[in-house]
């Protein structure tokens, strides 16, 4: 594991943590979108996670004091990525970004601010503008809580915590690291651990540039939905009971049906979209009404 470490930035108080995984494209703009913060005291660890394309070269073109890059040999995942860069860290507060989205520049200087003036250790997340290539539409989003957060969680996780999300070291070796077993939804059954402890604290302004681009192959989304569901599975019937267990696995057969139709598995789609109609009407009313006004809106 090649670390490439230059000077101390040795007044540092956040460790901003970006997973990269052949980003060619992106990774300069999501590290300069960094680089670029009106908060100074950082330090940037960027995990290359066994890229193959173009990002290894440009990394290495970034110079500047702050930056700290981990090579892993081989793709493991990006828990097992954001694992190892929290590790490498210095820092009492962890700061997440994906390598194909941005920071506005005053980010790390508004949530800092926002997580000092509570009185009780959390994370916090902020509202971001959600870009979809697919149909070129973009919306902001402040994520609101219906109920509490854990409780929203059922549904699904709506808080881009992959961009938006800072958290206080002690409180993530309390909860505990992302799941390396999940290729998908680390960050959702991460954040379902910590809520169960922690309250989520929600920055109600746009501080960051989220973009989403195609959807996961079915078998992956399949195998993350079972695993998330038997690992949480416990938490969720002693919070909620058997009414909660149904609208979870309910909004997890929704994000298997979506992998589905995504991939033009229409027949299998639809019966994975039914079953969860089954499970939870009420979940699945909720999921069928968004999508209608996503389509009205072009919003997909």
């Amino acid at each position: 594991m090649p670390i490439r470490s230059r000077e101390n930035n040795d007044d540092a108080v956040v460790s901003a943590i970006i997973p990269v995984y052949n980003r060619e494209a992106s990774i300069a703009g999501a590290i300069g979108s960094v680089l670029a913060q009106r908060f100074h005291r950082f330090e940037l660890i960027v995990v290359d996670d066994g890229s193959t394309d173009a990002t290894p070269e440009i990394l290495h073109r970034i110079q500047d004091p702050r930056l700290r890059i981990i090579t892993l040999a081989r793709n493991s995942g990006a828990a097992n990525a954001r694992n190892i860069g929290i590790a490498a860290g210095r820092c009492e507060l962890l700061a997440f970004l994906d390598s194909d989205d941005l920071w506005h520049p005053n980010k790390l200087e508004r949530q800092i601010d926002a997580m000092r003036r509570r009185a009780i250790k959390g994370p916090s997340c902020t509202g971001f503008a959600l870009h979809r290539s697919g149909s070129g539409s973009s919306s902001d989003r402040v994520p609101q809580a219906e109920g509490s957060w854990l409780e929203s969680l059922l549904d699904q996780c709506s808080v881009s915590p992959g961009t938006t999300l800072m958290v206080e070291r002690s409180v993530m070796e309390d909860v505990g690291a992302f799941d390396v077993r999940l290729r998908r939804f680390e960050d959702w059954d991460w954040l379902l651990r910590c809520l169960d402890r922690y309250e989520l604290q929600v920055v109600p302004e746009i501080l960051a540039e989220v973009h989403v681009a195609g959807f996961a192959a079915p078998a992956v989304v399949d195998q993350a939905a079972a695993m998330l569901f038997s690992l949480q599975r416990e938490r969720i019937a002693r919070r909620f009971g058997p009414a909660g267990i149904r609208r979870f696995r309910a909004s997890l057969l929704i994000e298997r049906a979506v992998a589905r139709l995504a991939a033009r598995q229409i027949a299998f789609g639809t019966i994975t979209a039914g079953r969860s109609a089954l499970v939870h009407p009420r979940r699945f009313a909720t999921f069928a009404a968004r999508c209608i006004a996503k389509l009205r809106a072009r919003d997909f």
